[in-house]
């Protein structure tokens, strides 16, 4: 199977017409908000590959550009809406089937994550692998990204998921999982990789309740954010250790009505949580995540950040996991390079 080249994409060769033109519909990436969308256009590319448009904005209400730029968690937003769409017009996925997203993999270069005077157009060149069919139905694959930006490869990434019927995630969920409120759409590419959880007992204030009041935030500046409603961390009295702090109100992090924590958020408290250990500001350039199980709103969730020594590129690895009921419900490890500008 042919798969992401490393050299630089063809000049002479033809990119699909209007590759960047508008966003593609939101049922396709199960977004609610239009400005969340990334993805602007999908074309064929031999068999079980794909030719991906994105475009990342000059600045985002939550993914916000900083010291010249771009959130590096765009491009895992955007690796999440690439299994979506792939799924659903490459694979003829059902639009009320669940996505259940195994683990999110990405490297990404400074140059690739640079900030310009323009929004970043940006093309995935997208390969399958690993097919699952039960009859015609796709039942699940894993995907490889290659990220390119004015032609030169700036990235590449990795994921994979299950697609799941409604009836059957009514039986994987049971009866334990609520909604916020009303009924939960589709999980957006959500499951291990979009929220990853676990059943149990017990519950903490802000967790799971909209009425709740949420616990309080560690300050913004010690986890790289500037306000506290973004903050999704709070402190604990164990060092490396901090508690999982859910608004379900927010518009960005719960875009809409689900039935777990999705697991956008659950990285974002590991990039937080790395970020208050290392200090200062780095630069997030790389991560390796496995979500094992759904992440429950009702429970309470322990985020762990640990230093690891510095690699011979000099960046810092970060081992994170999320737990409940003592058990690990999602692990990896971040990449973090040390930031010296203003």
């Amino acid at each position: 199977m042919r798969h992401p080249s490393n050299t630089l994409v063809d000049p002479a060769a033809a990119l699909p017409a209007g590759l960047f033109e508008q966003p593609v519909p939101r049922s396709l990436v199960h977004r609610a908000s239009v400005s969340e969308v990334f993805l602007t256009s999908v074309h064929p590319d031999g068999p079980d590959g794909f030719l991906i448009g994105a475009q990342w904005p000059r600045q985002h209400s939550f993914y916000r550009s900083r010291h010249g730029f771009h959130d590096p968690l765009v491009f895992a937003e955007t690796i999440r809406q690439v299994g979506l769409i792939i799924g659903h017009t490459g694979y003829q996925v059902p639009l009320d089937d669940h996505f259940i997203l195994n683990g999110l993999e990405f490297d990404i270069t400074a140059e690739g994550l640079a900030l310009t005077g323009a929004p970043a157009d940006l093309m995935l060149e997208i390969r399958c692998e690993n097919i699952q069919r039960r009859g015609e139905r796709l039942l699940g694959l894993d995907y490889r990204v290659g990220l390119y930006r004015d032609m030169v490869r700036v990235g590449s990434a990795r994921g994979g998921f299950t697609c799941v019927a409604p009836a059957v995630y009514r039986r994987l969920r049971g009866t334990g999982a609520a909604p916020l409120s009303g009924t939960a759409p589709r999980s957006g590419g959500v499951s291990r990789s979009d929220g990853a959880s676990l059943p149990g007992e017990g519950s903490l204030p802000g967790e799971g309740s909209p009425a709740a009041e949420l616990p309080p935030p560690v300050a913004p500046e010690l986890v790289g954010q500037e306000n506290a409603g973004d903050v999704v961390l709070s402190a604990t009295d164990r060092p490396g250790s901090w508690r999982l702090r859910c608004d379900p109100d927010h518009p960005v992090l719960f875009d809409h009505p689900v039935d777990h924590v999705p697991g956008m958020v659950v990285l974002e408290a590991m990039r937080q949580a790395a970020f208050a250990q290392s200090g200062g500001r780095p630069l997030l350039v790389g991560c390796a995540m496995e979500f094992l199980r759904y992440v429950e709103l009702g429970l309470p969730t322990e985020i762990h950040a640990a230093l690891e020594p510095a690699r011979a590129d000099g960046t810092v690895p970060v081992r994170v996991a999320a737990a409940q009921n003592g058990d690990f419900v999602a692990q990896g490890v971040l990449r973090l390079r040390p930031h010296h500008g203003n």
